[in-house]
C-alpha cells in the first residue's frame, strides 16, 4: 500500500469497474433530481402528460441507482482496500443513494397530489420548482467533487463548499415555503402532500451535504 492507500487505489483503478460504477451511480442519482425538477416545471404549466412522463423517468432512474448501489457494494467487497477505508467509501455510496430515495418519495407524493386532483396555488409550484432547481445544482456539485476525488483535491474542496452553500439556500427556501403553506391553509389533504414533497426535497439536500462531508473525510484520511 502507498502512503495514501485510498487515493492511490482510485488512481490505479480510475477506469476499473468500481470507479465506473461510482460515477454511473451518481449520474443516475443526478438524473432522478433532474426528473423531479422537470416534473415540477410541468406542474407550473399544468401539463399532466409531461408530469407523468417525468415521474416515470424518475422511478426508472431511482431503480437504476439502487441496482448500481448493490453492484458497487459487491465490487468494493472484493477490493483490496483496508476495512476502515472500505467502510468510509461504502458510507459515501449509501448517502448518495439516499438522495434519490428522498427524491422518489417526493415524486410519489406529487403523483398522489395529481391523482386526487387537488388545486395547488401557483406560488407553491414556483417555490417547489426553485427548491428542485437548487437540488439539481447541489447534486451536480457533489458529482463534480466525486469525479475529482483522487485527482484534484482543490476541486473536491471547492465543490464541497458549493454543496454547503446550496444546501443552506435550500434550507431558507424550505422554511419560507412551509411558512406560506401554514399561513395559506389550502385544502388540508393537499397541504399534507405538499409538506411531504417539501420535506423530501429538503432531506435530499441535507443528505447531499452529508455525502459531501463524508467525501471530505475520505480526502483528509488520504493525506
Amino acid at each position: 500500500m502507498s502512503e495514501r492507500p485510498l487515493t492511490g487505489w482510485l488512481l490505479r483503478r480510475r477506469e476499473s469497474t468500481a470507479a465506473k460504477q461510482v460515477r454511473e451511480h451518481l449520474t443516475k442519482v443526478l438524473d432522478s433530481t433532474q426528473d423531479l425538477d422537470a416534473a415540477l416545471g410541468h406542474c407550473l404549466r399544468n401539463d399532466r402528460t409531461r408530469i407523468r412522463r417525468a415521474l416515470a423517468r424518475l422511478d426508472m432512474n431511482e431503480k437504476a441507482a439502487d441496482n448500481l448501489e448493490v453492484d458497487l457494494f459487491r465490487t468494493l467487497a472484493r477490493g483490496d482496500l483496508e476495512p476502515k477505508q472500505r467502510e468510509d467509501l461504502l458510507l459515501l455510496v449509501r448517502r448518495v443513494d439516499d438522495i434519490s430515495d428522498y427524491v422518489k418519495q417526493a415524486g410519489l407524493n406529487l403523483q398522489l397530489l395529481l391523482e386526487w386532483q387537488r388545486r395547488v396555488p401557483q406560488p407553491f409550484w414556483v417555490g417547489l420548482k426553485e427548491m428542485t432547481k437548487d437540488l439539481v445544482d447541489t447534486t451536480r456539485a457533489l458529482k463534480g467533487a466525486v469525479d475529482a476525488f483522487g485527482q484534484e483535491e482543490k476541486v473536491v474542496l471547492d465543490r464541497r463548499e458549493e454543496v454547503n452553500r446550496l444546501e443552506h439556500k435550500i434550507d431558507g427556501e424550505y422554511f419560507e415555503l412551509k411558512r406560506k403553506l401554514i399561513r395559506s391553509s389550502p385544502d388540508p389533504r393537499a397541504m399534507a402532500l405538499l409538506m411531504d414533497i417539501v420535506n423530501g426535497i429538503e432531506a435530499a439536500a441535507d443528505t447531499a451535504k452529508e455525502a459531501a462531508d463524508q467525501l471530505l473525510i475520505l480526502v483528509l484520511g488520504g493525506r
